[in-house]
């Protein structure tokens, strides 16, 4: 008989797009993380599967796993299996539109109980370069931009359900060289930072930065939360037309 684990998972959550809001949404969600054990040592080969659409995937070496599911209930359970493991946990879908996930799954088979730090991140351009941007999952641009303009990045961050003050964003950007997708990047450099506020549009930050269409910033994305204690970083990508055009 396959024993039962509780789980002690430490969540990220990140939600690109949408409008509105509410207290749960649906839609495309991609769930990346990594199972460990009470040792902190990597689950690896382990099968994690959406239990709505039974959409799966393995866990690798290290433990990672990463999976997308057209999801329609807001609280998505996910079940691990290999050997005597065989459990499951429920996280809250996305406030608004679709969504990223980023998880650390702790397997522990004392405790019955399952604690969850759960972080939500609704990311979008907005302002006079909304026009050019498609949000989703992967910000993608899909018209050209006056040389030189500045756009905005918009989060708004959601902890446990509730908004959250000063919780620090970047917006950053790398060069790359070579065409037909197969390209050469350079390491990510920090374009421009802020935080969220705490007054009257508490959880949410309004970055400004230069987009630029060139080789030099090839790629943008958005990182929230950044440097902010052990908290999971989740990336956003923004995909220039400069990009696309290599093939990226």
């Amino acid at each position: 008989m396959k024993l039962k684990h509780t789980l002690v998972s430490i969540l990220t959550v990140a939600v690109f797009g949408g409008c509105g809001g509410g207290t749960g949404g649906t839609g495309l969600t991609s769930i990346q993380g990594a199972v460990e054990t009470t040792d902190s040592k990597p689950l690896v080969d382990a099968k994690v599967t959406v239990v709505e659409t039974g959409d799966t995937t393995t866990t690798n070496g290290d433990g990672q796993f990463d999976i997308t599911s057209e999801v329609s209930d807001p609280q998505i359970e996910v079940r691990v299996e290999k050997g005597q493991v065989d459990t499951s946990f429920v996280v809250q879908g996305a406030q608004e539109g679709e969504s990223r996930i980023n998880v650390l799954v702790k397997l522990d088979s004392s405790l019955k109980v399952v604690n969850i730090d759960q972080f939500d991140v609704h990311v979008s351009i907005v302002g006079k370069c909304a026009g050019s941007f498609e949000n989703k999952l992967v910000i993608r641009q899909t018209k050209e931009i006056a040389t030189n303009s500045t756009c905005r990045a918009r989060a708004v961050v959601y902890g446990d359900g509730q908004k959250r003050p000063l919780i620090p964003v970047a917006v950053q950007y790398r060069s790359c060289s070579g065409t037909n997708g197969k390209l050469t990047y350079s390491f990510w450099k920090t374009l421009a930072t802020g935080l969220t506020e705490n007054g009257a549009a508490i959880g949410v930050a309004e970055i400004d930065f230069p987009y630029i269409e060139s080789d030099t910033f090839c790629e943008y994305r958005v990182v929230a939360p950044y440097q902010y204690g052990n908290e999971t970083p989740l990336e956003y990508p923004i995909r220039t037309l400069v990009l696309q055009r290599k093939g990226g």
